[in-house]
């Protein structure tokens, strides 16, 4: 095998690893309002829009009144964490899905039009496991929508 087809080799390796690695990206996971976002910033302004990496969320707690679906324990946990609310400003959407893919259950709440100049929106993603008839998350993630880009911390500048 010659120099440039290990090359090729290697570089499709990688790519196929990080499609595998954690955080999937396919459509479930898409925040739709990022692309027309994109669309929109002009390329000379020195900056770079950034999405951070999915970091752990250590709270779990949950409200014990929404559990018969992991969609109404995706819900319950974001009224509980106040993520969803009935008087929301018009310029923030929420969109909450729930997916079963094997033996795993996952649910994301995605909230974008944050007036702030950092960060545009968030995704929270909730693994979710039935245990005696009630979905509870068993773990959390973040990502943030960073306007003008992220640090080498993952943070928003």
């Amino acid at each position: 095998m010659g120099l440039l087809q290990r090359w090729c080799m290697a570089v499709f390796v990688g790519l196929l690893l990080a499609g595998c690695a954690h955080g999937p990206n396919d459509d479930f996971f898409v925040q739709p309002e990022w692309a027309s976002y994109l669309e929109r910033v002009p390329a000379d302004l020195g900056f770079e829009p950034a999405v951070t990496d999915w970091e752990r969320t250590p709270s779990l707690e949950t409200s014990h009144n929404g559990c018969t679906s992991a969609r109404q324990a995706t819900e319950a946990w974001a009224a509980f964490h106040g993520l969803i609310d009935s008087e929301e400003p018009e310029e923030l959407t929420t969109d909450i899905r729930t997916r079963h893919d094997q033996d795993i259950t996952t649910g994301i709440v995605q909230r974008w039009g944050f007036k702030d100049d950092a960060i545009a929106g968030t995704d929270h993603q909730l693994t979710l496991e039935d245990t005696n008839g009630c979905w509870q998350p068993t773990r959390v993630e973040t990502r943030y929508y960073c306007r003008r880009g992220k640090t080498e911390e993952n943070l928003c500048l």
